[in-house]
């Protein structure tokens, strides 16, 4: 049975209000990790979202991975940087 992952940015559309400037590079670092955490654990992006993405995985605990792989990488965007 096919498991979905559903990504999005939290609060994206006052991020652009706020960081106009680097968003966009922000979005395309997300998409890059994002799509490398699906493809590394067997999955697929099967669509973008503006600010998320849709992927599928044969399995549930590949979709998990995924979800471990991305998440700490994700950019700051805004506020003080976590290191």
């Amino acid at each position: 049975m096919p498991a979905f992952l559903f990504t999005d940015i939290e609060g994206s559309t006052d991020l652009w209000e706020e960081h106009p400037d680097t968003m966009p590079a922000s979005l395309a670092r997300h998409d890059a990790i994002v799509t490398n955490a699906v493809e590394s654990t067997g999955g697929r992006v099967v669509k973008t979202t503006g600010d998320g993405m849709v992927a599928v995985f044969g399995r549930a605990g590949d979709g998990l991975e995924a979800t471990l792989r991305a998440g700490p990488s994700q950019p700051r965007i805004g506020g003080p940087p976590d290191h």
